[in-house]
């Protein structure tokens, strides 16, 4: 919340309270059964004498028992549940804030001493306890303003999250949707329907299925991890008949994955840079693929060898692989380790996360 509307609200609930205090002047003051006062209240006769003592009585105690609530308190105990230690640490703050105000009144240019103990220290005592009441009041009520402004401003963060997160999905799945992949497998499949019409068929539905997978399923917050298995090996299978050399992917799952779940397109991203960046009729190029599962974890590794370059690049940077970390720390916050690394020609990825 802007700190325009936060100070509108402190305002206005000081304006308020002091709206009361005048009320409560003008019942005292104006009401026929309130009209006798003791001699004691002379001072109260005036408008600016009453300022005088609810400056000192009520608005003094007031402002320290609410501020230390709402800066202090609210933060170090009672958003961490510490139910007992607010409610003693507020009534200490509203006590202290009473005993201020009250020396503000005794001093000399005030009302002085004898006012406040002209009945004897009893009195004192009990109004002073009027006093702190009031304070814990104001103490209570600025946890309570507090609370709304941290809940409001936890609502917004996570809106602000969760529309990050959507323009994030939306930008990664666009990304994904490769036109050079599109045409080279469209090519291959139809190549293949001239030398094995089944085969194309079977590859003609891998292809309709993954692009059925993009448009539809990355919709959801979860897929199930069988499903996003299988769109994967579909991926790699497409890939396939790129070359003709056998050895070219290597994909190993190991472990059970039944009734698991998974954000879906947080692979897929590091298999598909992995095809970029290997050259598939080369006979020593190799891409491993390695997925081990247990009930809480699953590790991934993807190793790709490159194309031999100039200068070696910054194996951290790119619109990516930038894109692949702010979804992973938006989807599974402290809850992955995602390392990437570039040696010997060797690119390879190492994803944990927790299921």
């Amino acid at each position: 919340m802007k700190k325009t509307a936060v100070l509108l609200i402190h305002s206005g609930y000081w304006l308020l309270f002091g709206t009361l205090l005048l009320t409560f002047f003008f019942f005292v003051v104006f009401v026929p059964a309130h009209t006798h006062l003791p001699d004691s209240a002379h001072h109260n006769d005036s408008l600016l004498s009453w300022l005088r003592l609810m400056f000192g009585f009520a608005v003094v105690p007031g402002l320290c028992s609410f501020y230390s609530c709402y800066t202090f308190l609210f933060g170090r105990l009672l958003s961490k549940q510490k139910f007992v230690l607010f409610l003693g640490g507020s009534f200490l703050c509203a006590l202290t804030g009473s005993l201020i105000g009250a020396g503000l009144e005794s001093l000399p240019f005030m009302f002085g001493r004898s006012y406040l103990f002209n009945d004897g220290y009893a009195s004192a005592v009990m109004v002073i306890l009027i006093m702190t009441v009031v304070a814990w009041i104001n103490g209570m009520m600025g946890a309570v303003i507090k609370g709304c402004l941290t809940w409001y401003r936890d609502i917004r963060l996570k809106e602000e999250l969760h529309r990050k997160n959507i323009e994030t999905e939306l930008a990664l799945v666009k990304s994904q949707i490769d036109p050079h992949f599109l045409f080279n497998t469209i090519n291959n499949i139809d190549v293949l329907i001239s030398r094995d019409a089944a085969a194309a068929s079977v590859y003609l539905n891998k292809l309709s299925g993954i692009m059925r997978f993009l448009l539809y399923e990355t919709k959801s917050e979860h897929i199930s991890l069988e499903r996003e298995l299988d769109h994967l090996q579909q991926y790699i299978d497409l890939q396939r008949i790129r070359t003709s050399n056998a050895d070219y992917v290597d994909f190993e799952v190991s472990g059970m994955y039944t009734g698991q779940s998974i954000a879906p397109m947080v692979l897929l991203p590091f298999i598909e840079n992995a095809f970029k960046h290997t050259e598939a009729r080369k006979t020593d190029s190799r891409i491993s693929i390695s997925l081990q599962l247990s009930k809480e974890q699953l590790t991934f590794i993807c190793t790709n060898s490159l194309y031999a370059v100039k200068k070696p690049r910054d194996v951290n940077c790119g619109l990516g692989n930038e894109l692949i970390r702010k979804r992973l720390d938006l989807l599974y916050p402290a809850a992955h380790t995602l390392s990437i690394s570039e040696e010997f020609g060797l690119y390879r990825v190492k994803l944990e996360l927790q299921l």
